[in-house]
């Protein structure tokens, strides 16, 4: 069940700080930045393919999850998934490159 709180904090991370003909960024993008940093802080041997696939797992969760007609997450078009794969790996390379500082 959606709640109007839920609402509200999905169009908050709906804003769009970036948007053209090459790049779309929202909120929600530093979100999947944020998870690769995170997730890839965990991975003991730091490789960018096991984090992909724990991203691309998330992605068919979640497309499985609205496939089935749960309402926990908007529809996205597939450009708005590779996006969010994209800046999970950003993420994961910030903390590889960040990690010793």
């Amino acid at each position: 069940m959606v709640t109007p709180l839920m609402i509200q904090i999905a169009d908050f991370l709906n804003t769009i700080i970036i948007s053209n003909s090459f790049l779309f960024v929202n909120l929600w993008s530093v979100i999947h930045t944020t998870a690769g940093y995170i997730v890839m802080r965990y991975i003991k041997d730091k490789s960018f393919y096991k984090l992909l696939g724990l991203l691309v797992l998330y992605e068919i969760f979640e497309f499985t999850v609205i496939a089935l007609g749960y309402d926990l997450f908007r529809p996205e078009l597939w450009i708005d998934m590779i996006y969010d794969l994209i800046f999970g790996l950003l993420g994961g390379w910030l903390y590889i490159k960040f990690r010793n500082i």
